[in-house]
């Protein structure tokens, strides 16, 4: 199934485009349930003492927009091309109005009201998160729920709570064994990579008002990277014009406020404009665990407007800027001076317009451009970074103890989004597509130490790169949700991702047409067993250093030539089941992940940049089990046990800015992958009172791969065996007042000064923050 060409774009698009159309036409009047990731749907009845009630007018408040709807003559109404997000529901009987608040993640919700005299305000019947969402892992976290989280703030600490999650150095988080492959969604439209950097920490959690992540049997629909899938759906509000102010401070110069506005434009439409300003004198995790100067600071802007157009047909645009600064911390304790101060600017800017057409209740039209500009500037202090290389050698860069980085990095993508959705009692057929241009410009300067082989005078030595990289991008996705009676259900689709990556020095193209296939047998209305198979493509990024470049800064001999980099190719298995547990639900999930050219990312010294790079051969194994329980006044408790084995070959076979021929040809016998851990454990509480206060408490334990432990590590190497245990806790304690709240916070409670990653060969050493104290003030307007 796999193709690689070169010189060529779109062929396997054009080869699926046909019978996409076919089978879109022939099955355009089929009945069926969605599976949106895209968008969602709410499908509900009312009644009255058991029985169906017609012509109810039906208010859906949520996603900024306000919606009406009838019932019908069975008494059911849908709400349909709708974004994930927490809606409010109404129906208006006898003078009186029913009313609940649904969370309605990709997978749809279905609910009852009973507008009966003396009866309650009304219940869902249907779980939030049926049995047959993607994986048994799954998790949905509403905007309330993530606002009471300790380190709400904080994206990395809220993705640490996830199931199967480990951290890595300076923001990255490895869920499912992987390597910072997150793939994340904004209000339905792919939020693009591009550039060597942790993925998403351009995502500021305060725009974010509800939260789905997608742990594995991926439908076709996803593409790209396969850690997880997160669906993000931003702030929204309904209603008469209002805001809210957020003011924190706290441990190591914290400093963080946050504005709030919102109006209603319209009738059922609205904007919501949002800005926040953070800075804090401990931004990334130091080489030392008392670190030199490492201040940072974050600037956000976000602006949503949603409008009606008809019926329930809606235009929504996002816009969104993030300006990021970062003092890289020096490696003190292997001799970078204190003086030296380099820094790094991260600069985005993403839009996207996007347009929901309903077609009747059985089918979703959604369509829209989207535009990201990042750039990433890295600028050095040239003197001071070589300063500490007196009477040291080196043959060449890659064992180069002192260098110094200017890097200026500009990506600009610009793609079109189209899906299709079409439901009816049986089936769920979907299909569409992205066609993406990215350009990343760049100017490159590394400069090496005195006493290097490359250069004959013995000074120091400049390898310069500024060869612009552009890159093409197709993809096409047919897939089929099968509802086959009560029991059985088979999810099944095809997907073709291609791109074409060029520049002065090369022009390369890959591609892969990709099965996906899952099994589900429903045990009953909450309890589901699945089995899946699918095959996955990950591109890398486009930002990579050129051949010329790289030739340049290895010894003669040493390098091998040309371009290297390839696609990650993998088959994922796996096995998951949802089973009750009183009000709980338990998830379970068992994946075997196998992997051609697998893909990380190597850290550049003691700098922020990042390369990819390949090793021939990847596997994860992993089994997790998730225990979810909602609490009273849309509280929640959880607990997430995860065992991993994350493999990969010994030498890497990527010679672009990592000098894997030093290591001995490619390939050779697994080694565990420098994040696993083996054992990770995450558990929380959100518990929160009918006056707006709440107390929440969250752990995170990783068993790591520690030295001296022969059962992990028997040759007891730092190369292979670099994470020590650790176990921490945050907490916080949130007081409802006439005005908003008051909130308290401790992070890592215990104060356990563990080193994220300790001796690694791509990533230098990392410790994390010590314990931390915040104290913030939240006010509504109106409250």
């Amino acid at each position: 199934m796999n193709q690689v060409f070169a010189r060529r774009r779109g062929g396997v698009a054009r080869f699926l485009l046909g019978p996409v159309v076919a089978l879109s036409i022939f099955t355009a009047g089929l009945p069926s349930r969605t599976l949106a990731d895209i968008g969602t749907f709410i499908h509900g009845t009312v009644v009255r003492d058991g029985k169906p009630v017609a012509g109810i007018v039906v208010i859906a408040q949520g996603g900024n927009e306000t919606l009406h709807t009838k019932t019908d003559a069975k008494g059911e109404f849908t709400f349909n091309a709708l974004p994930i997000g927490r809606y409010h529901i109404e129906a208006e009987a006898n003078s009186q109005t029913r009313a609940l608040d649904v969370d309605a993640s990709s997978g749809g919700t279905t609910l009852t009201l009973d507008v009966a005299p003396l009866k309650e305000i009304g219940h869902v019947v249907s779980s939030v998160n049926p049995p047959t969402r993607a994986s048994g892992t799954d998790v949905v976290m509403n905007g309330a729920q993530l606002q009471h989280l300790p380190s709400s703030t904080q994206l990395p600490d809220i993705l640490a709570q996830l199931p199967s999650a480990a951290r890595g150095t300076n923001g990255q988080i490895h869920i499912n064994g992987d390597h910072n492959g997150l793939n994340y969604y904004v209000d339905g439209v792919q939020l693009p990579g591009g550039l060597n950097r942790v993925v998403g920490s351009e995502v500021d959690p305060s725009d974010i008002g509800f939260f789905e992540m997608l742990e594995g049997a991926y439908p076709a629909q996803y593409g790209d990277h396969f850690a997880g899938v997160v669906n993000i759906g931003t702030i929204s509000a309904s209603g008469p014009a209002g805001g809210s102010a957020d003011v924190k401070t706290g441990s190591y110069g914290l400093f963080d406020s946050t504005l709030t506005a919102h109006m209603p434009i319209g009738k059922g439409g609205s904007v919501l404009v949002s800005s926040r300003q953070e800075r804090t004198d401990w931004a990334l995790d130091p080489p030392v665990p008392n670190p030199v100067h490492d201040q940072g600071s974050d600037a956000n802007q976000f602006l949503r407007l949603t409008l009606p157009v008809h019926g329930q047909d809606t235009v929504n645009l996002d816009l969104s800027h993030s300006l990021q600064t970062f003092q890289l911390p020096p490696d003190t304790a292997n001799g970078v001076p204190v003086t030296t101060d380099d820094d790094e600017l991260q600069d985005d800017t993403f839009a996207s317009l996007v347009y929901r057409h309903a077609i009747g209740d059985h089918g979703v039209l959604t369509i829209g451009p989207s535009y990201k500009r990042s750039r990433i500037l890295d600028t050095n202090d040239l003197a001071n970074d070589l300063a500490g290389s007196a009477g040291t050698s080196c043959t060449d860069f890659s064992n180069c103890g002192f260098f110094s980085l200017f890097a200026d990095r500009t990506l600009i993508d610009t793609r079109l989004n189209a899906d299709y959705d079409n439901r009816s009692a049986h089936h769920d057929v979907r299909f569409g597509g992205i066609d993406a241009v990215d350009t990343v410009t760049k100017d490159y300067a590394i400069t090496l130490q005195a006493n290097n082989q490359l250069n004959s005078s013995g000074g120091t030595y400049t390898a310069n790169d500024t060869a612009p990289n552009v890159a093409h991008e197709q993809e096409v996705y047919l897939q089929d949700s099968w509802s086959m009676g009560s029991q059985w259900r088979a999810d099944y689709g095809l997907r073709s991702d291609s791109f074409q990556v060029s520049s002065t020095q090369f022009d390369s193209g890959f591609g892969q047409v990709s099965p996906r296939f899952k099994m589900t047998r429903i045990l009953t209305p909450r309890s589901a067993v699945y089995a899946y198979y699918g095959r996955l493509f990950e591109p890398f990024s486009f930002e990579n250093v050129s051949p010329a470049t790289a030739q340049a800064l290895y010894v003669p001999g040493s390098y091998n030539g040309g371009f290297d980099l390839k696609p990650e190719r993998d088959s994922l298995y796996e096995l998951g089941a949802h089973l009750p547990l009183g009000r709980a639900d338990v998830g379970i999930r068992v994946s075997h992940k196998v992997a051609t050219d697998y893909l990380d990312d190597t850290q550049v010294g003691a700098t922020n940049l990042h390369q990819d790079i390949n090793f021939p051969r990847g596997r994860v194994d992993l089994e997790s089990v998730s225990i979810q329980q909602p609490l009273a006044h849309n509280g929640r408790a959880y607990l997430n046990v995860t065992h991993s084995i994350a493999v990969n070959s010994l030498n890497c076979e990527t010679q672009l800015l990592q000098n894997c021929a030093a290591a001995g040809p490619p390939g050779g016998d697994f080694v565990q992958a420098d994040h696993d851990q083996h054992w990770d454990v995450t558990s929380g509480i959100i518990s929160n009172d009918a006056h707006g206060g709440w107390y929440s408490l969250t752990s995170e334990y990783g068993s790591g791969l520690s030295l001296g432990d022969p059962a992990i590590c028997p040759t007891d190497d730092a190369v292979n065996c670099k994470v020590p245990p650790h176990l921490t806790f945050d907490t916080s304690k949130g007081i409802g007042t006439g005005f908003g709240s008051v909130e308290l916070g401790i992070s890592n409670l215990l104060n356990d000064r563990y080193a994220i990653t300790l001796n690694s060969t791509l990533q230098g050493t990392h410790y994390a923050r010590p314990r931390t104290f915040e104290l913030g003030v939240h006010v509504a307007i109106p409250r």
